[in-house]
C-alpha cells in the first residue's frame, strides 16, 4: 500500500495538479459550480413530480423546474 501511495504522491498528483491549474479547466469548473444549485433544484422538483403520474391530486411542480433552468439560460446569455 505504501508503494501505491508513493506513486500517487510523486507521479500522479503533480500531473493532475498541472491539469487542474489549466485556465480552461478552472473556468469550466467554476461555471459548473455556479450552475449546480439550479440543476439540483430542477432535479429535485423532477423527482417530486413522479407521484403526479400515480396520484392526480399531487401538485404539478414542473413550472418551478422550468423556471430554474430558465434562470440558468437567462444568466448565461446576459453574462456573455
Amino acid at each position: 500500500m505504501s508503494g501505491f501511495m508513493h506513486f500517487l504522491n510523486t507521479k500522479f498528483a503533480p500531473g493532475a495538479q498541472k491539469i487542474a491549474n489549466n485556465d480552461w479547466i478552472v473556468t469550466i469548473k467554476n461555471s459548473i459550480l455556479e450552475v449546480l444549485p439550479f440543476i439540483f433544484i430542477g432535479s429535485f422538483i423532477t423527482l417530486f413530480n413522479i407521484p403526479l403520474n400515480f396520484w392526480k391530486w399531487w401538485p404539478d411542480l414542473a413550472p418551478i423546474s422550468s423556471f430554474t433552468f430558465g434562470l440558468v439560460l437567462h444568466f448565461y446569455f446576459h453574462s456573455t
